[in-house]
């Protein structure tokens, strides 16, 4: 007999009839107040049928809620009072941009400014008359301190205010104007005398709404009027601790030790993801990050005094209206469209079918799988559980969030309300529980700004409870709107706002509120605790990324800041990033210029991050440039064919990347070498680049801007048959000192652009990738030329040769029209001065 269908109600053997009747009562009859008490460490009683409420939705029921360890959404705020600064998130690295004011007095009416006075001398003696007063855009990066001839000095005096509360770094002028002392509030926060390297800087507090005096004193006229500001202390919000230890709420989830409490009388059942697995119920017991169940466990196991068992089944990107429908959901039509019903398909012709094959996705297919994994724990419930194998279990209630897929499907959201109602009814007859209580979660994305699709999914969870539109529910469904629950990206561990930007609040909230209603149906009494905490948070506020021409526009007021701080900070620090954050190579192996052991299949490297730094600037003098002859519309040498080694297959019958080992044509095994004879081989010659889009010849895209691709330069030469071999030999210009080269192999700057190459240099293989670029596109590809291969280049004549293949897979190995794009160039690129002060590794 079905376990599930078995002890669910019973009381355990010998139980006297008034603890029968006590235990339809519930014993914990006091309100369950905002705080709950902290666990404690009472044994759990055995004498008891267990309550199993069973969690249930997609990703946000599965749990995105962060527990400890976020970082700032901003590294710091740079404060610009220079007029073409925007507010916006700095183009470069992770840092917000934010304009501030100055002013020529502290009045509210008073203009922006400063006053500048120039006295004669290298020194200004008290009482000494000014030889020229003026009022200067101070902060403007373009605007130039007045001087006169001679020794002299410059005194502004200014007002300043900042827009939010916290710790400010303050930077003056920029090259030469940054030789000054300033002080402000009385403080002196900025020196750089004329013969030192560096500023020292000490940071001042400072609060938004006030006006604070600012003097500067230049040791000499005449440079810019740059000065900016850095607030430093940039606060990690919104993971669960953070919420308990700053915010004040929920303090029972930590003991005295600063710990996370442990609930021995829940217990967490993961029966999907987690194929039953079992643990008592606390903030870690998922993993890094949490879901509702950590605050619904806490009010259940507080509220109720049998054992619970809090058991999830979910997983991410599931709709009611397709993954998760349940049975009594019929297929109908809408807007033209067939829509399937519970267990059917919709054919390419449009009919409604039934699934073919065991691996065919379905129309609740998800329902069938959820419920699967919860049978797989409730039929083996005395295997699972032996210490509650005689009192049994009831399957007490049911916690639904979900909504997120569904509001992008007009279909969904027009059956939502009712497709709930199938569940409801379709998981209580399931699992034998005809009155199980379901509290509802509402969506609640960008809370009172919800979107429009959003708030019609919302309206059919809080419908789905309404007993005047399902008077067959009432009394036995409560939704709560989690709408309030809502944080920003600002005051949270991410910018996701599809998972709720990972706040811990948002998800302690929801699961706390869920638990809250479950204990209303079942008879008690709660208090809610209010929507957002009782202290105000002030956190900088999530802004855009700037647009190309707003980049461009700012470029001279970003200067001082890119030059003077992010530059030689990102530098000072490169040695020290981790290899999964550099985007590439090493710094130290570029300015070296000798191969590494291992070469990544990426020619990017830290180099590249710091030109985007100059380019941010204004700054182009240290871009890679095209190096030599005009290699990529040259005419080269080339042979196309179609081998007879086919592409090979996966398990599944998926044809993967096109570059593999194939047998060449007789005579055209060296093709590569020095010595080959391409005319006596029969290759033809044509302008580069070579490619075909779907067997004609044009271009892959009509519009290209990553600089190490051109591939919307219209092919000079149709790339014929599958694989293509392309080899000529050109004359080199002599390199420079202090400037790096690179050989790119062009064409594949894209995501799922390209196949792998071969590379090949005076008959010597340069670079082999066996793949092309996928999710994040190609990056740059060839071969950077080190040390050990610059001998090749001596004579001032190099030869190139390039083996690639057609591109005939798409995403997943899906078959697709062929297309390819080649074109081979070299570049050089002038390495900046700054580059050179990386710090350097001791001798061993």
């Amino acid at each position: 007999m079905n376990p599930s269908k078995q002890k669910q109600t019973q009381p355990g053997l010998g139980r006297s009839l008034l603890m029968a009747l006590l235990m339809a009562v519930p014993l914990a009859a006091a309100v369950i107040p905002i705080d709950l008490p902290a666990p404690d460490d009472k044994p759990v009683a055995k004498d008891m049928p267990v309550k199993v409420f069973i969690l249930s939705g997609q990703s946000n029921m599965l749990g995105f809620g962060k527990i400890e360890g976020s970082n700032p959404m901003y590294d710091s705020v740079f404060l610009s009072a220079d007029p073409s600064v925007k507010p916006g998130k700095m183009p470069v690295g992770n840092s917000a941009l934010m304009p501030h004011g100055i002013f020529q007095s502290a009045a509210a009416d008073v203009e922006s400014g400063a006053t500048a006075k120039v006295y004669p001398g290298a020194t200004a003696p008290a009482g000494t008359e000014a030889a020229k007063t003026e009022t200067i855009a101070l902060g403007t990066v373009s605007e130039t301190i007045p001087s006169i001839e001679g020794p002299h000095t410059v005194s502004v005096e200014a007002f300043i205010d900042v827009p939010y509360d916290g710790i400010y770094e303050v930077h003056a002028g920029m090259e030469s104007s940054s030789h000054c002392v300033a002080t402000l509030n009385g403080k002196e926060v900025y020196r750089k005398n004329p013969d030192a390297k560096e500023a020292t800087i000490t940071a001042i507090e400072l609060k938004s709404g006030k006006r604070y005096p600012l003097v500067i004193s230049y040791f000499q006229g005449g440079g810019s009027a740059a000065f900016w500001m850095e607030k430093t202390d940039m606060e990690a919000m919104g993971d669960l601790k953070w919420t308990v230890e700053r915010l004040g709420r929920f303090p029972y989830l930590l003991d005295e030790k600063g710990e996370w409490t442990v609930r021995n009388d829940v217990m967490l059942n993961d029966a999907y993801m987690g194929k039953g697995k079992s643990d008592p119920l606390s903030a870690p017991a998922c993993g890094t990050t949490f879901g509702p169940e950590l605050g619904f466990g806490y009010v259940m196991g507080t509220y109720l005094d049998e054992p619970v068992i809090v058991m999830k089944a979910d997983i991410g990107n599931r709709s009611l209206g397709w993954d998760i429908l349940p049975p009594g959901s019929e297929s109908y039509t809408f807007e033209g469209k067939n829509i399937p019903g519970y267990g059917e398909v919709v054919a390419a012709d449009g009919t409604i079918q039934k699934p073919s094959g065991p691996k065919a996705w379905y129309a609740g297919k998800q329902y069938d799988e959820y419920t699967a994994s919860i049978h797989a724990v409730l039929d083996n419930f005395g295997e699972r559980y032996p210490e509650y194998k005689d009192p049994g279990f009831e399957v007490a209630g049911f916690a639904w969030w979900q909504g997120h897929k569904d509001g992008g499907s007009e279909a969904h959201i027009a059956r939502y309300e009712q497709n709930l109602v199938n569940l409801i009814k379709a998981w209580r007859k399931e699992f034998n529980a005809p009155n199980a209580k379901w509290a509802i979660a509402t969506v609640g994305f960008h809370g009172a700004d919800m979107p429009e699709n959003y708030v019609r999914i919302a309206e059919a969870q809080m419908a789905v409870a309404d007993p005047k539109r399902h008077p067959e529910l009432a009394g036995t469904v409560k939704t709560i709107d989690t709408r309030p629950f809502w944080r920003g990206p600002e005051v949270s561990p991410k910018n996701q706002d599809y998972h709720y930007n990972h706040n811990g609040e948002t998800y302690m909230l929801t699961g706390d509120a869920l638990g809250r209603a479950m204990v209303e149906l079942l008879g008690g009494e709660v208090e809610y605790p209010p929507a957002r905490a009782e202290k105000t948070i002030s956190a900088v506020p999530y802004m855009e990324s700037p647009s190309v021409e707003e980049v461009a526009a700012m470029a001279a007021a970003l200067r001082p800041i890119v030059l003077d701080k992010l530059i030689p900070e990102y530098i000072a620090s490169a040695a020290g990033v981790p290899a999964y954050r550099r985007g590439g190579m090493e710094l130290k192996t570029i300015l070296n210029n000798k191969a590494p052991e291992k070469l990544g299949k990426k020619l990017n490297s830290q180099l590249d991050q710091i030109i985007s730094y100059y380019n941010v600037a204004g700054i182009d003098t240290y871009d890679w440039k095209a190096f030599g002859p005009e290699m990529q519309k040259a005419d080269w040498n080339y042979f196309s064919f179609d081998p007879k080694e086919k592409a090979p297959k996966d398990a599944k019958g998926r044809v993967g990347d096109m570059y593999r080992d194939i047998t060449l044509p007789a005579g055209m095994e060296n093709w590569y070498a020095e010595d080959f004879d391409p005319a006596k081989a029969g290759w033809k010659t044509g302008a580069a680049p070579f490619g075909q889009k779907n067997g004609e010849q044009k271009p892959l895209r009509k519009n290209c801007t990553v600089p190490y691709c051109g591939c919307n330069i219209s092919p000079g030469t149709m790339w014929e048959k599958e694989v293509l071999l392309i080899r000529q030999s050109f004359e080199i210009p002599d390199f420079k000192e202090g400037h790096r080269y690179r050989i790119i192999v062009g064409g594949a700057g894209h995501a799922w652009s390209g196949e792998g190459f071969a590379l090949y240099l005076n008959g010597k293989l340069l670079r082999e990738e066996t793949e092309g670029g996928y999710k994040n596109g190609g990056d740059a590809r060839g071969a950077y030329v080190f040390e050990d291969v610059i001998p090749e280049f001596e004579d001032g004549k190099a030869t190139f040769a390039v083996k690639a293949f057609l591109r005939q897979t798409g995403h997943k190995g899906k078959s697709a029209p062929p297309r390819g794009h080649i074109s081979v160039w070299m570049q050089e690129v002038k390495i900046p001065a700054a580059a050179f002060d990386l710090p350097v590794e001791p001798a061993e």
